[in-house]
């Protein structure tokens, strides 16, 4: 009886119209965002990612046989092809992206000086000229990791070759392809189910944030996605170790999760993959490692925890506790201090007892990462990419909920003038909360 209900779930057509309707509406959300909003457009954007998941909610709550799997893998692949042609409209990282990478080019460490500090060498070259204009930070050191600075270089010289944008930004779109194909490489070798792989691929934050915006998390959590996988097969305890150093010098938080992978390596391997998770970081950290001393990217890390404050909803609760008291933001505190417990906490789930083995990992993984978004000062909607990674290795559906909420934070923006509106933090956290009770009292997860 059971086989005979999956053949007419597969072949029926109004399902699969459903679908396709559900697809379609799912790639207008995407194009909406990708070439129509900009970062001041908060109802705009939020109209079009309230599509977006509509669409993907649908398609996600329909019966697993339903949709062929050859029917989703095209449907990610065109909502990826959808956003080639697009500018980011929602970030302007990209332009500090090229400007580090002229700076290579040109035999210089971008690492060294501001770019206020050094356009003056550079005021004939059209191409820094325009960049600078651009840049959201031009007073602050480059903060970038090493191996990301690398994938910088060829698409500065397609700018500086073509002055096109698009162009550019489509040498990075090629990586960040290659990073969802080891992302989904790794998840394969890690077991997760194929239905439960869509909650990524095919969330409207992973596809915009990472192809349209083009922020990094997608080729650290593909890096991440491969060192896992080969975690599991715990016959690769080489490649494991330096694919998380390739994610750890694409993103620097992936090293929060260094102390929970290397107590599930076996033993006997762990001194290997520590070795070469360590020694790969530093090797690819060369160029870094040469002007720590001169404090500039140092001294940018720091005021991530001392000065910059986004959607943190902890922290903005301390922040109006401590002000009560003091009469003054105490960020200065406030901010290494979340951090500090964090790295704490962090460190007690890496150690909590339980058994060391690959199956027991995604809860502490999805965790790890909760417990650092939570005790950050600083949390754009793109950081979500990661807990919905882990999310989806946990078979966890909260990460999903949140990375809609996220975009509430949008609102800061509205009318281009920076300003934070709490009410919508409030209840962007307060439905996260509902969220996370919610996953977690219902009795069988969805597997």
């Amino acid at each position: 009886m059971q086989k005979s209900k999956k053949v007419i779930a597969i072949n029926n057509p109004s399902q699969m119209t459903m679908g396709v309707l559900a697809g379609l509406l799912w790639l207008l959300g995407i194009g909406w965002l990708g070439y129509f909003v900009q970062q001041t457009q908060f109802y705009a954007i939020l109209g079009g990612y309230a599509l977006a998941f509509g669409a993907f909610g649908w398609l996600m709550g329909m019966p697993r046989e339903a949709l062929p799997a050859k029917f989703m893998i095209i449907l990610a692949v065109l909502g990826r092809l959808l956003l080639a042609g697009s500018e980011p409209l929602l970030s302007n990282d990209i332009y500090r992206f090229l400007w580090d990478g002229l700076r290579w080019l040109d035999g210089a460490n971008a690492y060294v000086g501001t770019p206020t500090q050094v356009i003056t060498l550079f005021a004939r070259d059209p191409s820094y000229a325009h960049l600078f204009t651009l840049l959201n930070s031009p007073d602050y050191y480059s903060v970038y990791p090493p191996l990301l600075q690398v994938l910088f270089i060829p698409a500065a010289a397609v700018w500086r070759a073509t002055g096109s944008l698009v162009t550019a930004a489509l040498i990075l779109r090629l990586f960040m392809l290659a990073a969802d194909l080891a992302t989904w490489t790794g998840m394969k070798r890690l077991k997760v189910p194929v239905h439960r792989r869509w909650w990524y691929f095919l969330n409207p934050l992973i596809v915009v944030e990472i192809f349209g915006n083009l922020h990094a998390e997608g080729i650290m959590v593909g890096f991440l996605a491969m060192s896992l996988g080969w975690l599991a097969q715990r016959e690769h305890t080489i490649a494991s170790g330096m694919a998380f150093a390739a994610s750890t010098t694409t993103k620097l938080v992936t090293a929060i999760f260094g102390p929970l992978l290397l107590i599930t390596e076996k033993p006997k391997n762990r001194g290997t993959w520590l070795t070469l998770a360590v020694g790969c970081t530093l090797l690819l950290a060369i160029p870094l490692l040469g002007v720590l001393g001169q404090g500039g990217f140092l001294d940018s890390l720091d005021l991530y925890f001392r000065k910059f404050e986004f959607n943190a909803g902890l922290y903005y609760l301390a922040r109006a506790i401590g002000q009560a008291f003091t009469g003054f933001n105490p960020i200065a505190y406030i901010g290494p201090g979340l951090g500090i417990l964090g790295a704490v906490l962090i460190l007690i789930i890496a150690f909590w007892p339980r058994k060391r083995e690959v199956s027991h990992l995604p809860e502490a993984l999805l965790w790890t990462m909760m417990t650092y978004l939570l005790t950050t000062t600083t949390l754009h909607p793109w950081y979500l990419v990661t807990l919905v990674f882990t999310g989806v290795l946990a078979g966890r559906r909260f990460p999903l909920a949140w990375s809609f909420l996220a975009v509430l934070s949008y609102s800061h923006y509205l009318g281009g003038d920076f300003h934070e509106r709490l009410g919508w933090i409030a209840v962007e956290y307060g439905l996260l909360l509902v969220a996370i009770i919610s996953d977690y009292w219902t009795t069988e997860r969805l597997k």
